[in-house]
């Protein structure tokens, strides 16, 4: 799995980065369809300084792309909200892939 962290110079900490990279990490881990995170943490100087933080994340599953976007007043908030969303994301991809294949299996006759 590849792994892309972008982000403004200088405004985040080595911790948050690193807390990205070990929650990318893990989520691969669960999920192994996933081949390429791309993540961007940024500041969006056209809009009120109050919630210009903005960290936005790429995935790649089955060759299928997800994006999240989370806007928040600092990085260290748009991060755990964005990895709580591809959680619950994740989550609901699986519960349907499991959906599909119970039907599958249940309309075969024995």
């Amino acid at each position: 799995m590849t792994i892309e962290i972008h982000n403004t110079r200088g405004k985040v900490t080595a911790n948050l980065l690193s807390y990205l990279k070990v929650e990318v990490l893990d989520l691969s881990n669960k999920y192994t369809g996933i081949s390429r995170a791309e993540a961007f943490l940024k500041e969006d100087k056209s809009i009120d300084a109050v919630e210009n933080k903005v960290y936005e994340i790429r995935l790649i599953i089955f060759s299928d792309d997800t994006m999240v976007h989370v806007r928040r007043k600092s990085f260290s908030l748009v991060a755990k909200e964005a990895i709580i969303e591809l959680k619950k994301f994740l989550l609901q991809l699986v519960k349907k892939q499991h959906d599909i294949s119970e039907t599958i299996l249940s309309s075969v006759k024995v």
